[in-house]
């Protein structure tokens, strides 16, 4: 979303319509850019961005989108086992570190 460009595009009330000018694109300006961490918990051990088939035989995962401030705008949580609030703190603490560093690397380019 960082680099996205819209079209702009106007409504015109009589057709009931917008219409998309894809020659003017302007930017999203969020502020701030999201990032996603997902975490794989198996029996009692954490494992930072696991594959796809390690994702499929962890007992819980859970998906963590913050920011460089370490605002957390979303979590998400799938699979059978309830987390601990201290598995839930380390990976927070993963998170907000990794969005610091790819913010960083995105800002650096």
């Amino acid at each position: 979303m960082y680099l996205v460009k819209l079209p702009s595009a106007t409504y015109d009330a009589d057709k009931r319509q917008v219409f998309a000018d894809g020659s003017k694109t302007h930017g999203i300006s969020l502020g701030y850019i999201p990032v996603a961490t997902t975490f794989g918990f198996f029996d009692g051990a954490i494992l930072a961005d696991p594959s796809d088939q390690e994702e499929s035989v962890a007992d819980s995962a859970l998906t963590v989108i913050s920011t460089a401030d370490e605002k957390i705008l979303a979590l998400a949580q799938t699979g059978t086992t309830p987390l601990s609030q201290a598995a839930l703190n380390g990976a927070l603490i993963v998170a907000a570190t990794r969005a610091k560093e790819v913010t960083e690397l995105v800002n650096s380019q």
